[in-house]
């Protein structure tokens, strides 16, 4: 979460291209390990249906990445690309949340065991 933050914090203060360049790949770097830790996590979890496991991760995923691409298209047009760090900032959010809230479930799994 913290190379995504910096990413958006480099991204908002960019005033070259050099810089938003720079911030884009460090996004890249904070978002590059998301699928392959979501996967090993699914297919560890539902060892006996990883390729199950693994079809539906990937589906959750292709159609969040279509719905945000969509909105953020209808964004763009409506109200400009400058609003691009305020969505990245917005997912960055949601995914904290939910990270929080998965974390809390997993947890109290482990202590009723």
């Amino acid at each position: 979460f913290v190379l995504i933050l910096a990413a958006i914090i480099v991204l908002k203060a960019a005033t070259s291209y050099n810089t938003a360049v720079t911030g884009l790949f460090i996004l890249g770097a904070g978002l590059g390990g998301g699928f392959p830790i979501m996967l090993g996590l699914a297919g560890e979890r539902f060892s006996s249906l990883s390729g199950t496991a693994f079809s539906f991760a990937l589906a959750i995923a292709l159609l969040g990445n279509t719905l945000i691409n969509y909105a953020m298209g209808i964004i763009a047009q409506n109200f400009g690309v400058k609003h691009l760090t305020t969505v990245a900032f917005i997912e960055l959010t949601a995914m904290i949340v939910l990270f929080i809230i998965v974390a809390m479930k997993i947890k109290n799994r482990e202590i009723k065991k």
